[in-house]
């Protein structure tokens, strides 16, 4: 238990370019797909977390389709913390 998170309330912050489609074994969580964007050489997948729509960009060969449910992960040395009441960056 480290004193920086104690009873500490926190907002976790992940760029889309940190989250990464995952294998089962190697996921943290699975989301359904609510819409894809096609940008040429990726595609932004939108999806909800928590009623909160996110994002994640991948490439644009990965096969993900509207309403497919998908796993995934996120690079942690990436993962910003914020304090929840002033939103400022820990």
């Amino acid at each position: 238990n480290s004193p920086f998170y104690n009873n500490r309330k926190m907002i976790i912050g992940i760029r889309p370019e940190n989250i990464m489609v995952a294998d089962e074994k190697d996921a943290i969580m699975s989301v359904k797909c609510l819409l894809v964007e096609p940008q040429g050489s990726h595609q932004v997948i939108i999806f909800k977390i928590n009623d909160k729509i996110a994002k994640l960009v991948i490439s644009g060969e990965t096969k993900i389709k509207s309403g497919d449910t998908f796993y995934m992960n996120f690079k942690q040395e990436k993962i910003l913390f914020f304090d929840y009441e002033s939103h400022e960056e820990i």
